[in-house]
């Protein structure tokens, strides 16, 4: 019988709500992932551990009292003020932690940054070559390229529309994505009051919003 992972969280259980919250994002997402709680991080593996959770050994300046330290592996190194650090341990594998001390933390970036995690993850090299092989071959037609401008712009009018019809509103940027899904969001003084907000999100694989 595995450890719980409650059991990790003993010299400091005010940080265990965090983790449970990624831990049920996560395994919304992907059911079929796998949760090993070792002596010094939580892992989340698909076909390889593409994800981990871990607390601080020790305190450190300009830390908050409370958190948790999610990591996780790209291809390619995240700009973004996010990032606590980054390195890559191996060629192309970017290995990034962020601090999260507050459940508002575990949003849609950083959710988006953990499904790239998941599906790199899945990919082997040899896989991943051939994939880029079809990718190129795709790209080389054009009509792939005409497709994702048209969304974009569509997305884009429809933004513009949202800015002119409702001026009260905080209207983000568009989030391109990375052909999973594109989106901006919309809120208000009282939705931020509750950490809310409302995102138009386009889901590519399904062609619909």
């Amino acid at each position: 019988m595995g450890i719980e992972p409650v059991s990790f969280f003993e010299k400091m259980p005010q940080a265990f709500p965090l983790y449970e919250a990624f831990e049920e994002k996560v395994l919304a997402a992907y059911p079929d992932v796998r949760i090993k709680v070792q002596k010094s991080q939580i892992s989340f593996s698909g076909r390889h551990p593409f994800a981990y959770v871990w607390l601080p050994i020790r305190r450190m300046k300009n830390r908050p009292d409370i958190y948790i330290v999610v990591s996780f592996g790209l291809n390619y190194r995240i700009d973004s003020p996010r990032i606590t650090e980054a390195a890559e341990p191996y060629p192309n594998r970017w290995m990034h932690h962020l601090v999260i001390q507050d459940l508002g933390e575990i949003d849609e970036e950083l959710m988006n940054w953990i499904r790239e995690a998941y599906i790199f993850g899945r990919i082997s090299m040899k896989a991943l070559n051939q994939l880029i092989s079809d990718y190129t071959c795709q790209l080389q037609q054009g009509e792939l390229q005409i497709a994702y401008k048209g969304i974009l712009e569509f997305i884009g009018r429809l933004r513009a529309e949202f800015v002119r019809k409702y001026p009260h509103y905080d209207v983000s940027s568009i989030y391109q994505g990375y052909m999973d899904m594109s989106y901006f969001s919309l809120s208000t003084k009282s939705l931020k009051d509750k950490s809310l907000k409302i995102a138009i999100v386009y889901l590519h694989e399904k062609g619909d919003f």
